[in-house]
């Protein structure tokens, strides 16, 4: 009997090992993963709403300012290791209520506290083998964005968020790179605004 085992994620940083006895167990837990990310993508585009994507944004066209510190979740200055990983958090930003804007200002405290877990979640995984670069950036709100149309999304995420994503990058380049090889590293919004550094 051939004794296999398949790791995935029952939750966001949850592992679990399930161990399979026969090639035909693989094949059916295969199939039902298959079965599932299908129906995530039929569901995903046939439960977007009739909202769309809106210049109703708390953009004032100022950009941020990204030699500022403090615009950093981390910043490694020491740069001892080999490597770099840019890093970007996924969504810590929700709105409280109707009235809230669909993107939060770079200040909002929900947002940088989430921010920051997520950063103890994920990015500390990497610390031992790189530098760590990870800007704060502006959020969209996560049932805003989900709520859209797939197309409608790449437009949200690319109104602010990647816009932000994108001076922090340039800047790191300019001014903490050196010429290192570099990781782009990113979960849920954090991903898609990477995406959008193309």
């Amino acid at each position: 009997m051939l004794y296999e085992q398949m790791y995935y994620y029952t939750n966001i940083m949850h592992l679990r090992k399930i161990h399979f006895r026969r090639r035909s167990d693989i094949q059916k837990a295969k199939r039902g993963i298959s079965i599932l990310v299908m129906c995530a993508l039929i569901l995903s585009v046939f439960c977007g709403s009739d909202r769309t994507v809106t210049a109703e944004t708390n953009d004032d066209g100022t950009a941020i300012d990204y030699s500022n510190p403090s615009n950093w979740l981390t910043m490694d200055t020491k740069e001892d290791k080999a490597v770099d990983i840019f890093y970007v958090y996924p969504t810590a930003y929700q709105k409280q209520s109707k009235e809230d804007p669909n993107y939060c200002t770079l200040d909002n405290a929900s947002m940088i506290k989430g921010a920051n877990g997520a950063f103890n979640r994920q990015a500390t995984a990497f610390l031992p083998v790189g530098n760590i670069y990870a800007p704060y950036y502006r959020q969209a709100d996560a049932l805003y964005v989900l709520g859209l149309m797939p197309a409608e999304r790449e437009t949200a995420i690319d109104l602010i968020p990647a816009k932000d994503v994108k001076a922090a990058f340039y800047y790191y380049i300019d001014h903490y790179n050196n010429g290192r090889p570099f990781i782009l590293a990113g979960h849920s919004q954090g991903s898609m605004v990477l995406l959008n550094l193309r």
